[in-house]
């Protein structure tokens, strides 16, 4: 069964919440790097822009359009789920770079590296 985009969009602020409380964790074991401190915040903000978003956002639908946290049963993962490439992405959120990136450029980004993620994985089970 299909999630709808408002509960896309829920886990993807969830996801995006867990990775700051991470960032957070390794701030405080950390304290002397402040990227992650950075980063934390970061993702924070990204969180809620995305939860401010409406359900119908062009951005959302093209980033949900790549989704693929489903099953083989077509169920829906029990975790917003993305590929490698796109999870590396989504923890390095302002980790490295002064914070110039807005939230919008970002989830355009984003949608592309899951697009990516997408290609390889098909690419994958293809070869096997």
């Amino acid at each position: 069964m299909r999630m709808t985009e408002t509960e896309l969009q829920e886990r993807l602020v969830e996801y995006l919440e867990q990775q700051a409380d991470w960032r957070e964790r390794k701030a405080e074991e950390y304290p002397e790097d402040a990227r992650n401190a950075s980063a934390a915040h970061g993702l924070h903000e990204l969180a809620e822009y995305v939860a401010a978003l409406p359900a119908t956002d062009a951005r959302l639908a093209r980033l949900f359009a790549e989704y693929d946290g489903y099953d083989v049963a077509g169920d829906p993962l029990d975790e917003f789920a993305v590929g490698a490439e796109a999870a590396a992405l989504v923890s390095r959120f302002r980790f490295d770079d002064p914070p110039t990136e807005s939230c919008a450029a970002f989830l355009d980004r984003l949608a592309g590296t899951m697009a990516e993620d997408r290609e390889i994985a098909t690419d994958e089970e293809v070869a096997r």
